[in-house]
């Protein structure tokens, strides 16, 4: 069934032929659209408790609603009030469920018959949530009482704003706001209302609904119009309401008064804040369900009502609330508080019943799911903790929703608890962060591949939630995409839009717009696939968008976005669309390939091929003619693709470096492919293959060989492709031209022989992935049982990825921090082990340069030397080498210093690459003249293989030189450096040398070096690298005492982001010696600019970095209030961290609290051992051994 147009998500722009956002009720969920398929969220449901089955007689005030929403002119405000039971929450209810076109309804409806659905708290995360989806933007990740109120005003005006966009309204709808629990008329209000904008956003409607009379709560300003009594609508009551009210009143006495039996149902059910199954209440209090039910049924649709379970739905699993929120406040009254804390003490200990035997299978669902949310509403922290914490529970939360999501919301809503109060439970606040991270990182390599596995097999609720726990975004969208294809496959496309919904959402909160472009060109094709053009052009539209929303110093990352999001439109048939995005493209190889593709679709292969040969690189000439031909090939014009191949063949006979030829080549095989020509692509493998090997670098080795491989599977060459793919020696290509491989296999429905490939994979995560390849590629072809056995191992084999080996020299520095060296040298034996068993090479030498850089740092120099010697990679044993020389340079021991950093410009010289021998040499030299060895570091600077990076080398010459005050040894360092330069033939080089230097007078000038570093800044051609050089340049110019020309050059950037980085780096060379006038004026005219920025991710970068420099000139103040406007939570994170560290011990729990929070332990552990020792000590074997 093909889906309606326009409504490919559930929110913002997707849905604006249909319309409006509504705000109402007491959950969590998502913005849904009226008469959109994709409107499933929780939400949705949530409301649906609540709307009844019919609306009687309430034709003449939803027609009133209808024109309050859509007329373009009038009030704002509408405020519906009523006595209790007068119907008018199943109105509202009703008008959100059954919005008019072109109405976006947010809803929230406060009721206390839900634990923890009564408050502003409540509110800001219902309403938060509905509006980021709206606006295309993530939910804000740390929510204080001082920064709640700006992020949801924010979302109101961007989601409103939107809406404009697309020609429809927004409207809030919130119902009972006089049950706000927050609500008084004292000082101490905390309400509801007071959210509220006094003017809301052009467009943007809001309807209310409560009690007449109510009292305006304190907090609420008095030229607010909740004070104007001309807002204010009576709703007369519902006569049908007002006979349930009197047979529910009459059920409840009889249930207060009546048999023990009875009472205890009712205050059992008050107790919990509803959502207890018969079995459970029959558990509870001894009872036979038999009885349970029997008794229940009596006054079942009057007194209680029943909902679907939401983790097992089904006949006999329904659960029970209350009907009415007047009948929760009579049972309360009448029960009285004792009587209802006994009973919560009976829900205890049946939790602790449960918490002691592992949370067994058959659990109850209320102990999963509204257990912790009555607790949370309780302000019970420890048992809020211990659940946040519990791993055997949330084991059992996944195995029944096969995600983490709804554990990681209790986790973070102990989090909240904590944060709100006075003195923060460091110790627990970093328990909960551990335990949310083992959630997240047994998410972490589950690949892409396997939700959509899930889908094939029929799966698809599992797929939705395995790929709803991936945390990061760009992962998270390419998984829900993969899953949207996977059901299109097998033909369940009401699931593929559901998913590509899912998709889109993810894919706004992606803070690159190289990637978020990406991922939403991904779409595209599936939308097409799904029979949905119009969608596939919205989506096109969005993306091309992203595309341009990049810095504008940035012009190639824009160029290739738009070129991919015309390659996805051509797939799709959408030639005009493309054409258009294509010719929009500026002069650049990007437009030419983009332009190429088009051609191509259009059977003008003679243009295509034009442009394909009007590439600067022999690689991008071979693959853009392999592409075309590949479409020649496929529309049975096998001339055109012998061409193509013939041309493609004859580049790779050029003089070209083996990596190019062999890409070349690679690319000649898909053409000659293309063309039926399997003689000749055998041929030009089996040329590939011999210049691949003769390739000395083994990663550049493994990404040449990798590229043959996928040619050759491409010919139907699968024997030899896997016997290539197993002969590539680099440990990060082999795994994952081996998945490569299994893809082909699979795709010719050899589901044996792929799934042996797949299991002789030897790195996990990869492993995995192939095994959902087959999964997926058995599902397509109808056979399940297979698809579902395979989906499972994938899954099985993905979460059993340890990442220990990535923490271990975080654990060491902050055990060292804490003054445990002992402990500290011990965790660093045992992460050598756990390093060394890692199969990846690269991976290894990477870990073991953390650590080598985390011994340095607690002073364990000598270990930090003994395993810099052991990392076998020769370019990053330079680098540990030079950590270890600097840290004890730092400790006063410059003889050792000298002789690290000598034995890394030797262990430099064995790099293969001559541009990454250049970087470790460069780095070497410059410490080795940085320990006042000049002439030893002069020497090795002539030996720098690369010319520009050796210049950058012989300008630190310069500076020591300089430092050391031996004037004849500056002029010949001078002459040496001045020689250097002349060789330099890059502008970036060349401008990157002169600001290393500046600082260093030259002769009778002092200038002479900045002026000719900003000359060269100012010269570079691309307008990005030319900013990052000015800002480079700013810092050094005022490091050096200028601080007038830093600031100078600094606002000279044409990039708004680099002007305010720049201003920040100034501020950083300033630090706490800046004048205060002077840095109160760059802060305050650099937070303007930042604020400016209409790009979320660009604003909060902007934020990111001023924090810094608030930090660095001691503005603590300013930088805290910074860090909590940051909407990137790693950022944030580290903001609070950095201000943390020079804060008051008090302010500093407070922050890290805010940091643990925000983001992973990881980023804040340093600092917290400082703050509070006990509290990492606790930790650490947990996290090391966990």
């Amino acid at each position: 069934m093909k889906k309606p147009r326009g409504s490919v998500r559930g929110s913002g722009a997707a849905s604006a032929d249909h319309g409006g956002v509504a705000i109402s009720g007491v959950h969590i969920g998502d913005v849904h659209t009226a008469a959109s398929p994709l409107a499933r969220s929780a939400y949705l449901h949530q409301v649906r408790r609540i709307a009844p089955a019919r609306l009687l007689d309430r034709d003449d005030e939803l027609a009133e609603l209808a024109d309050f929403c859509t007329r373009d002119s009038g009030p704002s405000w509408a405020w519906w009030q009523a006595p209790a039971w007068s119907g008018k929450s199943a109105l509202l209810a009703w008008f959100v469920l059954n919005p008019p076109p072109k109405v976006h309804v947010v809803s929230f409806f406060v009721t206390a018959r839900w634990a923890g659905n009564s408050d502003r708290a409540a509110f800001a995360d219902v309403v938060l949530e509905q509006l980021a989806e709206a606006a295309g933007q993530p939910v804000p990740a740390f929510l204080t009482d001082a920064n709640r109120e700006a992020h949801l005003l924010g979302l109101l005006d961007e989601a409103a704003a939107r809406c404009r966009e697309a020609g429809a309204r927004l409207v809030l709808v919130v119902d009972g706001l006089d049950e706000d629990r927050g609500a008084t008329t004292g000082p101490d209000a905390h309400s509801i209302a007071a959210f509220f904008p006094v003017r809301p956003p052009e467009g943007v409607r809001v309807v209310l609904a409560g009690r007449p009379h109510p009292p305006v709560p304190s907090d609420v300003p008095d030229d607010h119009p909740l004070r104007d009594p001309g807002i204010v609508r009576s709703l007369a009551p519902s006569e049908a309401a007002r006979v349930v009210r009197v047979d529910a009143e009459r059920e409840l006495r009889s249930l207060l008064h009546g048999t023990e039996l009875a009472r205890d149902l009712l205050g059992l059910v008050v107790a919990a804040g509803g959502g207890l199954t018969s079995g459970d209440l029959g558990e509870l209090t001894g009872v036979p369900v038999v009885d349970v039910d029997d008794r229940l049924r009596a006054v079942t649709g009057r007194t209680f009502s029943t909902r679907a379970s939401h983790l097992r739905p089904g006949p006999g699993n329904e659960v029970y609330v209350l009907a009415h929120e007047e009948l929760q406040d009579m049972a309360v009254a009448h029960l009285g508080e004792e009587r209802l804390e006994a009973y919560r003490q009976r829900l205890h200990a049946w939790a602790d019943g449960y918490r002691g035997r592992g949370w067994p299978a058959g659990t109850p669902e209320y102990l999963l799911r509204g257990y912790h949310r009555l607790l949370a509403s309780r302000g019970d922290l420890p048992r809020t903790v211990a659940c946040g914490t519990d791993g055997a529970r949330h084991d059992r939360m996944l195995d029944i929703t096969g995600g983490d999501v709804t554990a990681l919301a209790e986790i973070g809503a102990a989090m909240d608890l904590i944060c709100a109060g006075p003195e923060p439970d460091l110790e627990a606040m970093l328990a909960l962060n551990i335990a949310r991270e083992r959630l997240t990182e047994r998410n972490a390599e589950i690949p892409v591949e396997v939700p959509a596995a899930w889908a094939g097999a029929g799966r698809p609720a599992r797929a939705e939630a395995l790929a709803g726990s991936v945390p990061d975004p760009d992962r998270r969208a390419r998984a829900l995409t993969g899953a949207a294809r996977a059901a299109v496959a097998v033909g369940d496309l009401e699931w593929a839009w559901r998913f590509l919904s899912q998709a889109e959402v993810a894919a706004r909160s992606i803070a690159g717009p190289r990637w978020r472009t990406a991922e939403l060109s991904g779409m595209v094709e599936v939308a097409g696939a799904a029979g949905d053009p119009g969608a596939a052009r919205r989506l096109a539209e969005e993306a091309a968008g992203a595309a341009r929303s990049g810095p504008a110093s940035d012009l190639d990352s824009q160029a290739e976005g738009l070129a991919g999001v015309v390659a996805s439109l051509v797939a799709v048939g959408e030639r005009t669309q493309a054409e258009t995005i294509a010719r929009s493209i500026p002069e650049s190889s990007w437009r030419r390939m983009a332009l190429a593709d088009v051609m191509a679709a259009a059977g003008e292969f003679d243009e295509a091929a034009t442009l394909a040969d009007s590439l600067p690189l022999p690689r991008w000439r071979a693959e853009k003619m392999a592409a075309v031909a590949a479409v020649a090939g496929a529309v049975g014009d096998p001339e055109w693709a012998r061409r193509l191949a013939d041309r493609a063949e004859a580049i790779a006979r050029s003089p070209l470096d083996p990596q190019e030829r062999g890409a070349v080549l690679a690319a000649a095989v898909e053409a000659a492919t293309a063309a039926g020509d399997l003689e000749r692509a055998r041929r030009l493998i089996d040329q590939a293959v011999a210049v691949a090997r003769t390739i000395a670098n083994p990663y550049g080795q493994g990404q040449t060989m990798a590229g043959v491989v996928r040619a050759a599977a491409g010919a139907g060459r699968h024997d030899q492709a896997a016997a290539l793919a197993v002969s590539i020696a680099d440990d990060h290509w082999r795994p994952r031209t081996l998945v490569e491989v299994v893809k082909a296999v699979a795709a010719t429905g050899e589901f044996d022989e792929a799934e042996s490939i797949a299991r002789s994979v030897l790195h996990q995560s990869r492993a995995a992935a192939a095994l959902a390849e087959v999964a997926g590629g058995a599902g397509a072809a109808g056979d399940l049982e297979r698809a579902r056995r395979l989906a499972a191992d994938a899954e099985t084999l993905a979460r059993s990825v340890s990442l220990r080996p990535w923490f271990g020299a975080v654990l060491i520095e902050a055990v060292g921090a804490a003054g445990d060296l002992e402990r500290a040298r011990r965790l660093a034996d045992e992460a050598m082990g756990a390093v060394r068993s890692e199969r990846d090479r690269r991976g290894q030498a990477m870990r073991l340069g953390e650590l080598v850089r985390a011994l340095a740092a607690i002073g364990e120099r000598r270990h930090a030397e003994t395993i810099a010697r052991a990392v076998p990679d020769p370019y990053r044993q330079a680098r540990a080498l030079v950590e270890v020389a600097e840290a004890a340079d730092a400790a006063g021991d410059r003889a050792r210093a000298r002789r690290l950093a000598a034995q890394a410009v030797t262990a430099a010289h064995l790099v293969a690459d001559p541009i990454w021998q250049s970087e470790a040499s460069g780095a070497a030299v410059a410490a080795l003249a940085s320990f006042g060895d000049v002439d030893q570091a002069a020497a090795a600077a002539d030996s720098v293989p690369d010319r520009n990076r050796r210049a950058g080398a012989l300008a630190a010459v310069v500076r020591s030189a300089v430092a050391g005050g031996d004037a004849e040894r500056v002029r010949a360092c001078v002459d040496r450096f001045e020689a250097a330069l002349s060789d330099v033939s890059d502008p970036i080089a060349l401008a990157s040398a002169l600001t290393r230097a500046v600082g260093a007078p030259a002769g009778r000038d002092p200038h002479r070096f900045a002026d000719r570093a900003e000359a060269a800044a100012r010269a570079v051609p691309d307008p990005g690298r030319r900013d990052m050089e000015l800002r480079t340049l700013a810092r050094a110019v005022a490091a050096a005492g200028d601080l007038d020309r830093g600031e100078d050059i600094a606002r000279s950037a044409t990039s708004p982001g680099e002007r305010v980085m720049g201003v920040t780096e100034v501020l950083k060379a300033a630090g706490a010696a800046a004048p205060p006038a002077w840095a109160r004026r760059l802060m305050d005219q650099a937070e303007d600019t930042a604020r400016s920025n209409p790009l979320p991710v660009q604003r909060a970068n902007a934020l990111a970095w001023l924090a810094e420099g608030a930090v660095a000139v001691g503005d603590l103040d300013r930088a805290e209030a910074l860090a909590l406007e940051i909407s990137h939570t790693g950022w944030q994170a580290q903001r609070f961290v950095l201000v943390a560290e020079s804060a008051a011990p008090d302010r500093a729990r407070r922050l890290l609290a805010l940091a643990l929070r925000a983001a992973s332990w990881s980023l804040s552990l340093k600092a917290l051992a400082r703050v509070e020792p006990a509290a990492v000590s606790a930790a650490v074997d947990d996290l090391w051994t966990g």
